[in-house]
């Protein structure tokens, strides 16, 4: 049987910082915050077995997508890629590295911290402006390596 504590229900909150920079809370979102890993496998054949002998991961993907509620112009920052930080030119191909933290709940009630170190925004931005309807900001990031420690951990608090 299950453990009902073990089933975590609510929201989570996004802070983004760009590189030297703290990390601050965007505000609301709309729709969720989520981190997705994936991992590609190469088999380990031999000539004598039908089946594979291992699998090794030849490479992860970690990416975060939401929407950013809050339609200001430091979150349109954060999520243009091509954007820097204090400026409000698109253009320059400049890549601009950001830091991801999601704290979310996590099954003893304490807070589940993720932090990426390193990544950039890679999906499409746009502005929607009609009648009647939220102007969302779509956030895409995806991590790298980065300079120094973990690319991303996960860790529960007490």
């Amino acid at each position: 049987m299950g453990t009902k504590a073990n089933v975590c229900v609510g929201l989570a909150t996004l802070k983004i910082a760009a590189a030297g920079s703290a990390a601050t809370d965007v505000g609301y979102t709309d729709d969720g915050v989520e981190m997705e890993y994936a991992a590609d496998f190469e088999d380990v054949r031999v000539d004598q077995e039908s089946l594979a002998l291992d699998k090794v991961i030849t490479a992860e993907k970690v990416t975060v997508k939401c929407n950013l509620a809050e339609a200001t112009l430091a979150n349109l920052r954060l999520a243009i890629a091509g954007m820097e930080a204090s400026g409000d030119g698109i253009g320059a191909g400049v890549t601009k590295y950001v830091t991801v933290v999601i704290l979310g709940k996590a099954p003893s009630g304490a807070t589940r911290t993720i932090t990426i170190q390193k990544g950039v925004c890679v999906g499409p931005v746009g502005l929607s402006y009609k009648k009647g309807q939220k102007n969302l900001i779509p956030f895409a990031f995806e991590a790298l390596v980065p300079d120094s420690g973990e690319a991303v951990t996960i860790a529960d608090g007490s």
